[in-house]
């Protein structure tokens, strides 16, 4: 830590976000729009738990300034309070579980390199939509262009990757989700194997969006509030038979030497001016 106050700039700053986040309510039940989530968090919700929301954010970003407190951790830490009757200590221990061993060093990181980790993952998901979403990307460019794809990933992948679906899917297939997540060997490949899976469970609705004056892209993240959970978890298991973990390990560490690269050129343009 600095000197000044005994508080490094990185720790008052994940403090001063954490207080925006929770102590001035922007992160409580009511901020779930997943209605299933909202009432299962509703229903020991009071200013108690919001304290220790805030205690546990606050933990972690003592713990581990860099990268400290990331937006999206909000979210997933009031799910594991909620899921553990507000055991303190068992959501601190998960919420360093996920964001040192399960993710990558620079997945939340700030910074040179920031959020690299969650940049490859976007770019692994669109490599491999090409694959395995070809029928509805190839249906999807006929309304929208060659890159309406690439867009609905880039408009699913911060629910997804940075908050971990809390704000995309029923409590239980969220819950399905990350038991697979926390799975250490293969975890980091998960979501990403859950955001092509969304996409394919949500097909009729992104295709009705793209035919559409009337719809949009957001009115099929709304739709994916009502997912059916055993349709979800058929296409899960689906996708998961077609895609291969090696690869997604692979390309993850293929883009992520192409972002550092562009990071360190950014770095010498900057250095020569």
């Amino acid at each position: 830590a600095g000197q000044n106050g005994g508080q490094s700039e990185a720790l008052k700053k994940s403090l001063r976000q954490i207080q925006l986040d929770v102590a001035e309510l922007r992160t409580e039940p009511k901020s779930f729009r997943q209605p299933c989530t909202r009432e299962f968090l509703l229903d020991d919700w009071d200013s108690a738990r919001r304290d220790s929301h805030a205690r546990v954010l606050g933990a972690y970003a003592y713990r581990n300034e860099q990268p400290g407190y990331s937006q999206g951790m909000n979210f997933i830490t009031l799910v594991f309070l909620a899921s553990l009757k507000g055991d303190e200590e068992a959501a601190f221990w998960l919420l360093c579980t996920l964001v040192e061993d399960v993710r990558d060093v620079d997945f939340y990181a700030d910074g040179s390199g920031s959020m690299n980790g969650f940049f490859a993952d976007v770019m692994v998901t669109k490599h491999l939509a090409k694959t395995h979403l070809a029928e509805l990307s190839e249906s999807m460019a006929e309304y929208e262009g060659d890159t309406a794809m690439d867009t609905l990933i880039d408009l699913l992948a911060p629910k997804a990757f940075i908050s971990l679906f809390c704000e995309l899917l029923p409590l239980n297939s969220l819950l399905m989700i990350w038991d697979q997540i926390f799975d250490k060997s293969s975890g980091q490949a998960w979501p990403i194997v859950g955001l092509l899976a969304l996409i394919k469970a949500s097909e009729d609705d992104v295709l009705e969006a793209v035919k559409s004056d009337s719809m949009s892209y957001q009115s099929v993240i709304d739709r994916t509030f009502t997912l059916d959970w055993p349709f979800f978890s058929i296409k899960m298991i689906e996708m998961r038979a077609k895609v291969n973990l090696a690869d997604i390990k692979g390309l993850r560490a293929h883009f992520k030497r192409d972002l550092a690269q562009q990071w360190t050129r950014v770095e010498d343009a900057s250095v020569r001016k």
